[in-house]
């Protein structure tokens, strides 16, 4: 069984009267990208924050790395690196002087250090360009990169890629998936741009309104998000009772908008239609889809 990385047991998180996390539990394995999801207010950053040791619940327990006790979560914090609110970077320094600053500050012995991190997101060749030069992209990894100084085992990343143009956004991916596969570093990460999340993580959880609604694989989710036919039609439940008893079809839902999603029997688009037409069933669209990240987002808080 692999190592427990984070284990957050029913945390409620108030601001005032405000409860931002509501009874929310969440666990993380080692060797996990953990994807953070939610609308904004949804409590991602809190919930980080908590994680983090940068705010305290009001309610449960968070242990990290196994421990048996919430009691030296600050010893535990000495494993993870976080970027949370953009690093007060000095602008007119270069990415090594601002590290050997940071390192300094830290206590970090190796000064070697600094010329790994760089290498590992990919700034060791910004040489004597200064911060202030430097494109938001290579802003996010100088971020990183000092986050990585300590060698954490958990990296924690709060939208860290808003801002970003595509060649960013790919970037910043390539890096994190180096980070977790070549030194096994655990992420957990929350993004707005919910379809690059799908490129990298292992295993989601999602919030809404303070409230963790499921936490899943990306193989349960891509299980949950597998092809249907959309089927448009005036009567879905004519077309449903004929779908099971002329075809054996049962695995289909309806919605409110007069469509069906029909999950088995996708090839059998031609058969549908006849069946329709025969039975004075007027079909207005039939279509094969996928589920997106953020459609099976939206379905989980319509449900709960």
């Amino acid at each position: 069984m692999k190592e427990t990385v984070v284990k957050m047991e029913h945390i409620t998180k108030k601001y005032k009267e405000n409860v931002v996390l509501d009874d929310v539990s969440l666990h993380i394995v080692r060797g996990e990208i953990y994807g953070l999801v939610g609308n904004n207010g949804a409590g991602k950053t809190t919930l980080m924050r908590l994680i983090a040791g940068h705010s305290f619940a009001e309610k449960g327990t968070i242990r990290l790395f196994d421990s048996s006790d919430n009691k030296n979560l600050n010893e535990y914090r000495r494993r993870t690196g976080a970027l949370i609110e953009e690093p007060a970077f000095l602008l007119n320094m270069t990415a090594e002087q601002n590290l050997e600053y940071f390192r300094i500050q830290y206590g970090i012995p190796e000064k070697k250090r600094i010329h790994e991190v760089l290498s590992m997101v990919g700034l060791s060749d910004t040489g004597k360009k200064k911060v202030q030069q430097f494109s938001l992209g290579m802003k996010q990894r100088l971020g990183i990169a000092l986050c990585m100084m300590h060698s954490p085992e958990l990296l924690i990343l709060d939208e860290p890629i808003n801002g970003l143009d595509p060649a960013g956004i790919l970037e910043l991916r390539q890096m994190l998936l180096k980070l977790n596969q070549k030194y096994n570093t655990t992420i957990l990460i929350s993004s707005h741009i919910l379809a690059e999340l799908e490129n990298i993580v292992t295993c989601y959880g999602f919030l809404s309104r303070g409230k963790m609604l499921e936490e899943i694989t990306s193989q349960a989710l891509a299980q949950k998000c597998a092809s249907f036919l959309n089927i448009a039609v005036d009567q879905p439940e004519k077309l449903c009772r004929l779908l099971e008893r002329e075809l054996g079809y049962y695995n289909f839902k309806v919605y409110p908008d007069r469509c069906i999603h029909l999950y088995e029997g996708i090839e059998e688009g031609n058969r549908i239609c006849e069946l329709a037409i025969k039975e004075n069933i007027s079909l207005h669209g039939l279509e094969k889809r996928r589920m997106s990240l953020e459609n099976y987002y939206m379905k989980l808080v319509e449900e709960c």
